[in-house]
């Protein structure tokens, strides 16, 4: 819990303040007009490398009715299916494998792997994870697995009142920060990556020295990140903005922060119980009770 708290909190924060300068919302039309019918597999890949930091259920909110308005002109039949199924498997992908998703975070912390490590191999590892899924995931659509009289629910996709809703929508925008170029918006999310990446390469290569070894720390990164952000939304917002920007990120952050110490006091409990030899042995028996047990779990 100690050694993910902060960079939950960071990256939680940075999201909240991408989303009140539509960050996220431009990308994505930007994605729709370049790539056309490979939306999904555009989405999938942006989802999984760029948003991790993003909470999963604004990405959904803000991408759904990008999705539903796309799915036409992707595919006449599957289109919609095959759009909500790439969001889902970059949303999660990034989450489990790339930095600063918050399950990349907390696994890594548990672990205790350096989240520049964790990145150099979740980057390339979560975008694979997600194309080859989202390829997958449509063939499996083309065989049947869709039937849109019982699967669609015309009512949650067709009526605008009553689609999802997250706190996190109700920021105000910050319309001086959105006229800003793109990549410039971006910034606060490809700023700390690089960072993290550069302090684990130059550790890998003995290159490292004080000041990318403090510049490439995690926390350190993303809190340049943050600060990235803030730079950008406060001329626009005012003290009183940002404050209420900043105020939905910390509600989502209290909720995750408490999920994430509810699982590391039962991984306290496992450990003094003994429970984990016993897991261990089990692991050690059967190479593929991880597998099994995670899906049960799951």
């Amino acid at each position: 819990m100690a050694e993910v708290g902060l960079l939950i909190g960071f990256g939680v924060l940075i999201g909240a303040l991408l989303h009140s300068m539509g960050t996220f919302n431009d990308l994505v039309e930007l994605l729709a007009r370049k790539v056309g019918r490979r939306l999904p597999y555009a989405m999938a890949g942006t989802l999984s490398t760029i948003f991790p930091s993003i909470y999963v259920d604004v990405q959904v909110v803000l991408a759904a009715p990008m999705a539903k308005e796309s799915a036409p002109g992707v595919d006449r039949r599957h289109g919609l299916p095959w759009l909500a199924g790439a969001m889902a498997i970059g949303i999660f992908a990034g989450y489990v494998f790339v930095v600063p998703g918050l399950a990349a975070v907390a696994i890594a912390g548990l672990m205790e792997v350096p989240l520049g490590t964790y990145l150099l191999y979740g980057l390339p590892i979560g975008l694979t994870t997600a194309l080859i899924t989202t390829f997958l995931f449509r063939r499996l659509l083309g065989w049947g697995y869709w039937n849109e009289r019982t699967d669609l629910d015309p009512d949650v996709v067709v009526d605008e009142e009553g689609r999802p809703h997250d706190e996190t929508e109700d920021v105000p925008r910050a319309e001086r920060a959105a006229r800003l170029p793109l990549w410039v918006r971006l910034l606060p999310i490809l700023v700390p990556l690089v960072l993290i990446a550069t302090g684990a390469i130059a550790g890998l290569a003995d290159l490292s020295n004080p000041v990318i070894t403090f510049l490439g720390d995690a926390n350190i990164a993303l809190f340049v990140g943050l600060l990235i952000a803030f730079g950008m939304v406060r001329p626009s917002l005012g003290a009183d903005g940002v404050g209420t920007v900043l105020t939905a990120g910390f509600h989502t952050t209290g909720e995750i922060l408490l999920v994430t110490g509810v699982g590391g006091s039962l991984g306290a409990v496992i450990a003094e119980s003994g429970m984990d030899e016993t897991l261990v042995d089990l692991f050690a028996a059967d190479e593929n009770a991880p597998v099994i047990i995670s899906i049960l779990l799951a």
